[in-house]
Formats: structure tokens, C-alpha cells, sequence
């Protein structure tokens, strides 16, 4: 009998233990082989959820924090930026250190980071330490996910590193869904008790800290592990996008819920919103990954800027509760679902050009959080200038401008 797989022909070679068959044998391995990245993805569903759960708590609570602590727009853009601030300070430490010393050391570094910023929120009371807790909050997400996607993107090939980032951003879509009910929760039961919680739940992730062993794919040998090198036009390109996508999460983030709280709604409705816009990825974000995977990535990425462009001002136009809920839970749908794609741009040019996967996704994690702040803070204080409607304009033109930056990109064969 002729046998196509070499590692079976050796394995029928092989004397079997008592008991055991080759077939059961080849089981037991093809499970040894596979199961370090079954526990790979199972902690990168852990940690995206439960970041993602603390990321997201805090919008409910925006109106009740602003009246308690008699804060304006732009002091509740500060506080909304600081997370993403943390993010972006700690994004090229995190990139060299995942790069240098390890994605998975990286990751449980940031959880443990992530966990006590939780508890510092938890406890502090004014808006000064608030925002040092957020800030810290952000170092931590920025080490824990730039460590995870390091450690997927160096363990899957690119044709399926799509489906299993989009796994992992799937369980962060079932933390947005779950974190604005907590944070409605904390709004009435306590934001003490419900931070705490919280932190526990990610020192307990931390404290597992992942498979022990996961197949990574050889790194090249012509792998450049610097930011000088990520100054190629089409890395450039796919960053800045991810900057434009991180301004409209921290303008719909910062805004959003001051939008929705003008128009009568509390901070149950403004917890549905963002649950009615996380809802819908949960069942297409994997899925879209791997499809996005083999083919259409850039025109997709282009299109959901055109139309998030479209969107964002529109969104204040209505003046009754129901249609402003509607279409910031399209929008903000719109901007969730961009998020994969970006990254696996991100990626795939990365590898392309042999640049390190580590400070790769650190970069895109990074510029997200630069967008997120700059939205949080720079369009909140043209909204305390101007109005609302004015910082959700300027979103959309940015929206616009990167869907534009793409496009180019894409004819003159850059991307």
C-alpha cells in the first residue's frame, strides 16, 4: 500500500504501544498538535472579553459621573482619552517586547496591568485619579493585546490568522455587548463592587496565562524588528486608517452617549445602543475574517470608511429619541466591524514586506488608541466650541479622507 503522508508511514513503522493502533496513535498527536492552539485561542477569547467588558463599562456611566463630579464635555473627553492615551504610550515598548521577549509573556504582563488599573478605578473618587486609572488601564490593554495578536498572528498562516483573529474579536464584541449592562449596573448598584469584580476576573485569566507551548510559524530571517522600517508607504497607509477608525470609536465613545443623553435617554438606552451595534458581530466578524482572508480585504476596508463617512453626520440630523438611537447603534455597528479587517491589513502587509508581526500589531493597536484619544479629546473640545453635531461632522470627514487614502493607495498599487 502506497501512503501519501509521510508522518503516517513512519507512525505504521513505528512498534505501538500495547493496546494502541496507529490510527489512535495519529489521533493522539494530531491532538497534541492542535490542541496548544485550541488554548491559545481560548485565551485570547478570555482576555479580548474581559478587556473589552472593562473598556466599554465606563459609557453608561458617563452621564452620572459628569453630573457627580460637575464635568464638562471636554473633561469627560479627557477621561474617555486616557485609556486610549495609556494604549498609545505603551504601544512601541509593547511592539519591541512582544517582538524581542515573547507575545505570551507580553499578554499576562498587560492582564495583570489591566487588573490593577480596575481596582485603582474601583476606588479612587476624583476625576484626576479616574483618569490615571484609565490611563493605566490603557498600558495594560495596549500589552495585553498587542502580546495576543502577536501570538496569533506568529501561530496561524495568513489564509486562516483571519478566522482566528476574528474569533478573538468576536469574544471582545460579546465583552462590548456585556460591559455597557455592567456599567448600567455599576451606575445604580455601585461602581465600586462592580470594579473590583472585574479586576479579579482578569488577574484570574493572567494567573492561567495561556498555553505553555503554541506552533508558531518560523520567523523570517530577513524580519525587521524596528520603526524605521514600518515607514514603508503601504504600512503607512493601512495605520493611518486604523488612527481614522480609532477617532470615530472615541468620537461615538465620548459623544455618543452626551448625544443620546440630550435627546432623553437614560443610561439604560444608552447601554442597549452600543449592546444593539456589538450584537450583529458576534455571528459575522470570524466569519468575515476568514472570508476578507483570501480575497476583497482592501475594497471592504474602503467601503466601511465611505459609508461610516456618510453615517456619522447624519446621526445627529434626527431630533427624536428612537431614530438618533437607530442610527448611532448603525454607525457605531459600522465602526466595530472595520476593526478586524484593519488589523489583518495591518498584518498582511507586515508580512508581506517581512516586517516583524509583533510590532506590527502593537503599531495598529497603538494608532487605534492614538485615533481613539485624539476623538475623545480634540472632537469633544470642538463640541464644547461648536455642538455636538460639529465633532460628529469632523468624524466623518476623517472617515471620508481615509476611505479617500485607501482608495489612492489601491490604484497606484501601493496596497
Amino acid at each position: 500500500m502506497l501512503f501519501l503522508n509521510d508522518e503516517w508511514d513512519e507512525l505504521c513503522q513505528a512498534t505501538p504501544s500495547r493496546g494502541m493502533t496507529p490510527r489512535s496513535t495519529s489521533a493522539r498527536e494530531q491532538l497534541a498538535r492542535t490542541w496548544p492552539l485550541r488554548a491559545l485561542l481560548v485565551f485570547g477569547v478570555l482576555l479580548a472579553f474581559m478587556e473589552t467588558v472593562l473598556y466599554t463599562a465606563l459609557s453608561p456611566l458617563i452621564p452620572e459621573l459628569a453630573r457627580e463630579l460637575s464635568l464638562s464635555a471636554t473633561q469627560v473627553g479627557t477621561m474617555t482619552a486616557a485609556y486610549p492615551a495609556g494604549l498609545v504610550v505603551a504601544s512601541v515598548p509593547v511592539g519591541y517586547a512582544a517582538s524581542r521577549g515573547g507575545p505570551r509573556v507580553t499578554a499576562v504582563v498587560g492582564l495583570w496591568v489591566l487588573a490593577f488599573g480596575s481596582l485603582l478605578f474601583a476606588l479612587m473618587h476624583s476625576a484626576v485619579e479616574l483618569d490615571v486609572a484609565r490611563f493605566l488601564q490603557g498600558a495594560g490593554s495596549a500589552a495585553a493585546w498587542g502580546g495576543a495578536l502577536a501570538w496569533l498572528a506568529a501561530a496561524y498562516p495568513l489564509a486562516d490568522r483571519g478566522g482566528a483573529i476574528g474569533i478573538q474579536i468576536s469574544a471582545a464584541f460579546l465583552g462590548i455587548l456585556l460591559g455597557p449592562a455592567i456599567g448600567a449596573v455599576a451606575a445604580s448598584a455601585g461602581r465600586q463592587g462592580t470594579f473590583t469584580v472585574i479586576g479579579v476576573g482578569l488577574a484570574l485569566v493572567a494567573l492561567w496565562g495561556g498555553p505553555r507551548r503554541a506552533s508558531i510559524t518560523p520567523r523570517s530571517s530577513r524580519e525587521h524588528v524596528s520603526l524605521r522600517s514600518f515607514r514603508h508607504p503601504a504600512l503607512l497607509a493601512s495605520l493611518a486608517c486604523v488612527v481614522a477608525l480609532g477617532v470615530l470609536a472615541g468620537t461615538l465613545t465620548a459623544l455618543g452617549p452626551l448625544l443620546l443623553a440630550e435627546r432623553g435617554l437614560g443610561a439604560s438606552a444608552i447601554a442597549a445602543c452600543f449592546i444593539c451595534a456589538a450584537g450583529p458581530q458576534l455571528l459575522f466578524t470570524s466569519a468575515l475574517g476568514r472570508r476578507l482572508g483570501r480575497s476583497g480585504l482592501l475594497q471592504f476596508c474602503i467601503a466601511m470608511m465611505l459609508l461610516s463617512a456618510l453615517l456619522l453626520p447624519l446621526t445627529t440630523v434626527p431630533t427624536g429619541q428612537v431614530m438618533t438611537a437607530v442610527l448611532f447603534s448603525v454607525v457605531v455597528g459600522v465602526e466595530f466591524i472595520t476593526f478586524n479587517p484593519l488589523l489583518l491589513l495591518t498584518s498582511s502587509v507586515a508580512e508581506r514586506l517581512d516586517r516583524s508581526q509583533g510590532l506590527a500589531m502593537s503599531l495598529a493597536n497603538g494608532a487605534w488608541g492614538l485615533g481613539a484619544a485624539a476623538g475623545g479629546l480634540c472632537l469633544a473640545r470642538l463640541a464644547d466650541a461648536t455642538s455636538i453635531s460639529g465633532g460628529f461632522l469632523a468624524a466623518g470627514l476623517i472617515a471620508l479622507t481615509a476611505g479617500a487614502t485607501l482608495a489612492a493607495a489601491m490604484r497606484a498599487g501601493v496596497l
